[in-house]
């Protein structure tokens, strides 16, 4: 207990802290009281001024005055104060690090005593290399490791060895080192020879290229691509346009194709201008692959008008009629399912351009059955910002995600009036993307084990060689 007790007796310097931190507290609280005194002599100068009386609120304003000084003062003493009390516990550290610092090197100086000064630790250092020198002799001996010409004499053997199992390779015949010498009728000859071999080649070399170049297409300014074609129509180099009957086999599509010489200038035989270009990859517009009889919109002001809008081709995009409104909230919840199976490219909408406008759309993946708690709650597919304007805007989407899509739930969360809007609008509706219909009929199918090609009939017009690209 007595020693105890001596551990914990407080000292000079902790009774020193103790009083200047007890006057700072009582220094604070005098701040207080002085505050608050400052701020009633105001108040009473304020209500002696509105009574008329003068002379009393000045009187109270040289009060408030001298108690200001006094606050000024007071935070003189306590800025002392505090910077006493901060110094003299530094002080104490301070104190503290320096008998640390004592104390180790009092104990690194017996540990150097114990060791016996740098002497005996160089005698130790030697002692321990001979105990190891001695060690790996030892070691050598008990391998029985052989000597350089005992080395030799294996590498010899072994080289006998392989020559035995290998048997000598003859030696070859140098090299001849002169020049052939021709006369000048065989040089003449030999020349004659190499013109004529490379008039053959250009021969054939013009024989093998392309015939007609049948179309090339928009966008393809740095590929050409040439078939040979020689039961193919005559093409205009100019038009793009066949001079006889279009080949049958060409493709629908080559109608609209662009023509670009080495200028890359434009010419088109159907009048088509660039002004239709505005127009996106309508092959790519999921219009005949939704299935609008399933199509649901919950939250909607007027029945079956979340179907109306999808319902819009690409030229009534513009159409104010028929628009989607939200009824209750500004939230809207949208199951879109496709007749088939989709990988997704883009989403496009057009809204207004008022605090209706939505904001946040939440896109889930083959969930048909959510509601607007689960969809609030549920991790989305992919969040989409919508901006506040009537352009029609085209928003993308992560493809990975949307490979196998089925159906889509389109979660409108809120829009841009921040919470003030009950309504939300929404105007015109329609997705991009890849579309591969469900084949949900038996297929039959042959598997051959070894296919015999008499079997297979060629296609009129394809088979090996029948086009080539040039870059």
């Amino acid at each position: 207990m007595g020693n105890s007790s001596s551990a914990n007796k407080i000292s000079a310097q902790d009774k020193a802290i103790l009083d200047m931190k007890n006057q700072r507290d009582k220094l604070r609280q005098y701040q207080k009281r002085i505050t608050v005194l400052t701020d009633r002599e105001k108040e009473i100068a304020k209500e002696c001024l509105a009574k008329g009386d003068t002379g009393k609120a000045k009187l109270a304003l040289r009060r408030k005055k001298y108690q200001e000084g006094l606050l000024s003062k007071t935070d003189a003493q306590l800025a002392q104060l505090e910077m006493l009390t901060s110094d003299v516990e530094f002080a104490l550290v301070q104190k503290d690090v320096l008998f640390g610092l004592q104390q180790g090197t009092a104990v690194l100086k017996e540990i150097h005593k114990e060791m016996g000064g740098i002497e005996n630790v160089e005698k130790l250092l030697g002692e321990n290399e001979e105990a190891r020198a001695y060690q790996e002799e030892i070691s050598e001996l008990l391998a029985n490791k052989m000597s350089n010409q005992d080395e030799d004499e294996v590498e010899d053997e072994l080289d006998a060895l392989e020559a035995e199992v290998n048997g000598t390779v003859p030696a070859l015949p140098d090299a001849p080192v002169a020049q052939p010498q021709f006369t000048p009728e065989e040089k003449a000859q030999m020349a004659k020879d190499r013109a004529a071999r490379r008039a053959k080649e250009r021969a054939a070399e013009q024989a093998s290229q392309p015939i007609v170049a049948l179309g090339c297409f928009a966008g393809m300014h740095s590929r050409l691509v040439f078939i040979e074609a020689p039961s193919y129509p005559a093409i205009h180099p100019t038009t793009c346009s066949p001079t006889a009957q279009t080949h049958p086999t060409l493709p629908t599509n080559m109608s609209h194709s662009h023509c670009h010489d080495e200028h890359h200038d434009h010419s088109h035989a159907d009048g088509h201008d660039h002004s239709d270009d505005i127009t996106p990859a309508l092959q790519n517009i999921l219009y005949e692959q939704l299935d609008f009889p399933k199509l649901v919109t919950l939250n909607e002001d007027e029945s079956n008008s979340g179907r109306a809008i999808c319902q819009k081709t690409w030229a009534q995009r513009l159409d104010p009629e028929p628009e989607l409104k939200s009824s209750a909230d500004e939230q809207m919840l949208m199951t879109v399912p496709f007749t088939g199976q989709v990988r997704l490219h883009s989403i496009i909408l057009r809204t207004s351009p008022g605090p209706d406008c939505p904001k946040t759309l939440k896109v889930f993946v083959n969930q048909d059955s959510l509601d607007f708690e689960t969809a609030a709650e549920k991790e989305p597919t992919q969040v989409l910002d919508i901006s506040q304007t009537s352009e029609v805007q085209e928003i993308p989407v992560k493809r990975a995600k949307f490979g196998t899509t089925r159906s889509l739930s389109l979660f409108f969360e809120d829009n841009w009036s921040n919470g003030e809007e009950d309504e939300t609008r929404l105007s015109y509706l329609a997705f991009k993307g890849d579309f591969m219909k469900l084949n949900k009929e038996a297929v039959s199918v042959m598997y051959e084990a070894a296919a015999n090609p008499n079997d297979h009939k060629n296609i009129v017009g394809i088979g090996q060689d029948v086009g080539r690209s040039i870059q």
